[in-house]
């Protein structure tokens, strides 16, 4: 038992000898630039769009604390059908075929079609 102590011992002074030994660093103080505080932009993933589509869908989607992707998710809650509708519906007064909305929303031209009379029934 005594000859491990007495490894263990020697090692441990190997170790705090070689340490000791060791060149001391120099450190340099580093320069430290201000850093130019951005807010964040807030990223809504608005497909390419004329720049007043674009606007009003950003409009949109900011008013209603949602994102483009989930806009276009196949959700049926409500809320959505209303959003997506409201959006449809000021597309196709800006001349906008059902079809191209369709596609830009991943749907068929007859749902949009469906949801722009829904709305204007109400």
């Amino acid at each position: 038992m005594s000859n491990v102590y007495e490894d263990l011992t020697q090692h441990y002074k190997a170790v705090a000898r070689r340490i000791a030994s060791v060149a001391s660093v120099e450190v340099k103080p580093v320069k430290v630039q201000p850093v130019k505080i951005v807010p964040p932009v807030i990223k809504l993933g608005v497909p390419p769009v004329s720049d007043d589509a674009r606007q009003f869908i950003s409009s949109v989607l900011v008013a209603h604390r949602i994102v483009w992707r989930e806009l276009i998710q196949p959700d049926r809650r409500p809320e959505m059908v209303m959003i997506r509708a409201e959006i449809y519906e000021f597309l196709n007064n800006r001349g906008w075929s059902l079809t191209q909305i369709g596609n830009l929303f991943k749907r068929d031209h007859t749902s949009v079609l469906h949801a722009i009379r829904k709305r204007r029934a109400k």
